[in-house]
């Protein structure tokens, strides 16, 4: 069961790779290429309204929009990896992997923490 969520988990990370460099890739397109003949004849690239500026402006805020995409899916890719490295690291007692190992979060009782004096 842990060897099949491991692989899983690397699959998804492995598409979130993918994802996060082609959304910086389309990030840097939009930012690098601007082409504005002007003329009826010759197709624009990554032109939308007559003003240069008003272009420039666009697909900056595309190339943020982009970048924001790309580094998210890396990030949301580096976490499942990590949690598939934990997943397939834990090891039972006797070195073989335990399917029912149960995970506790010990707490300090209320009783233990009201024998403390408040200032």
């Amino acid at each position: 069961m842990r060897e099949k969520a491991s692989k899983y988990l690397i699959g998804i990370s492995i598409v979130f790779i993918c994802l996060g460099f082609v959304f910086i890739g389309m990030g840097f397109y939009k930012k690098n290429v601007y082409e504005m003949y002007g003329v009826s004849y010759m197709e624009d690239k990554n032109a939308y309204v007559g003003g240069d500026a008003y272009n420039y402006i666009i697909n900056g805020t595309y190339f943020t929009g982009y970048s924001v995409l790309g580094i998210g899916s890396l990030i949301i890719a580096s976490i499942t990896w990590t949690q598939a490295i934990v997943i397939s690291a834990l090891k039972g007692e006797n070195g073989n992997t335990k399917e029912d190992t149960e995970f506790t979060l010990k707490l300090p009782k209320l009783s233990d923490m009201s024998n403390e004096e408040t200032v």
